[in-house]
């Protein structure tokens, strides 16, 4: 059996994506397989900082069936964007943190509660930013389930930038986040903006780059 194959390049939210298209040319129905990700993860680690900016759902297996009508798969994938979260993230999910079994719209909300000078300081603790959620809970339909990008049980997206590593969702795409791999952890301003001194391995600003390093 033979496929066709089709690529497009665009460019939303300041931010590159790739779209692939497999197409089986003696079958009538198109299957397809989209991927959405930052330049630096399109060469390094594709898998793992994935930002979607479409309106293709994904399964288990990164694969989507478009049958002609995506209409409400597509309200269903974008339901309640940037109408849920908290003052850290919008986002359409909440964490259950593994410290205290309790759930909260994200990490920081827990460290604010469950560190603040109205609890006993025997009880006070914190949420390490790597010792997040395995599981987290649909804002729309309530489901638990483990850490992925799209609700098993509505479909809704629960976070337009997702970061498998870190465990980060955010609707609001608008911070151009991406994942860091030599910090470790998720930044916000563009990848293309900054670079680490190869001399003290701080992350400095582009600008910066043709003036020699402060330390």
């Amino acid at each position: 059996m033979r496929f066709l194959l089709i690529g497009a390049v665009r460019r939303c939210f300041g931010l590159v994506s790739i779209c692939l298209v497999f197409s089986s040319i003696q079958q009538p129905e198109l299957h397809a397989v989209v991927s959405s990700v930052t330049a630096f993860c399109i060469e390094s680690h594709p898998a793992k900082c994935i930002i979607l900016a479409g309106p293709s759902l994904f399964d288990g297996n990164d694969t989507a069936r478009i049958d002609g009508s995506k209409s409400d798969e597509y309200e269903r994938f974008e339901k309640g964007l940037m109408q849920y979260g908290c003052a850290h993230y919008r986002r359409r999910c909440r964490i259950r943190a593994p410290c205290c079994n309790e759930i909260f719209d994200c990490r920081h909300c827990h460290n604010e509660s469950k560190n603040s000078i109205k609890i006993d300081t025997a009880r006070r603790h914190e949420l390490p930013r790597h010792e997040l959620q395995q599981q987290v809970i649909c804002s729309l339909c309530g489901t638990e389930q483990e850490v992925r990008q799209t609700c098993i049980s509505c479909g809704v997206c629960m976070g337009k930038y997702f970061c498998e590593v870190c465990k980060l969702f955010d609707d609001d795409v608008s911070k151009e986040q991406y994942h860091c791999h030599v910090c470790g952890i998720c930044r916000i301003g563009g990848r293309e903006n900054f670079f680490h001194c190869s001399k003290c391995g701080m992350l400095l600003f582009q600008s910066v780059e043709e003036q020699s390093c402060m330390r």
